[in-house]
């Protein structure tokens, strides 16, 4: 995997700009990936059917998995030296912050998800 923030030239002022995202889509592969990942959500929410169901939390653990990567990485950037120095603007770091955020929730839904998950089968199996 590519870095999401490679270093350029230095301005005459010393500080470096970091170009977003240098990887294909920058911050838009994360807003696709949460987009997908609300997508499968719903789907295993709306089916009844237990096959289905199982197929789409898989789905839903594959793209957490996609995502978890970019959190990672968003979340060094964030405690890098460039952003803590003020040497990139604000819109940068909280776009950042945003980023690492949105992946966050995610995966704490995956969480829910997985955990109703193991809860129902394990009822099942105590009532039968």
């Amino acid at each position: 995997m590519k870095n999401f923030w490679t270093k350029t030239k230095k301005k005459k002022n010393g500080s470096v700009p970091l170009e977003p995202f240098k990887m294909p889509g920058g911050f838009k592969k994360v807003q696709e990936g949460v987009d997908v990942f609300d997508s499968i959500w719903n789907k295993v929410y709306d089916t009844d059917n237990a096959n289905q169901k199982e197929k789409f939390e898989a789905d839903l653990k594959k793209e957490i998995k996609k995502l978890q990567p970019y959190r990672d990485q968003i979340k060094t950037w964030i405690q890098s030296s460039e952003i803590k120095d003020k040497k990139v603007s604000a819109s940068y770091e909280q776009a950042l912050v945003v980023a690492r955020k949105l992946i966050g929730r995610e995966m704490e839904r995956f969480k829910i998800c997985e955990k109703e998950t193991k809860t129902k089968a394990f009822s099942k199996e105590g009532l039968g």
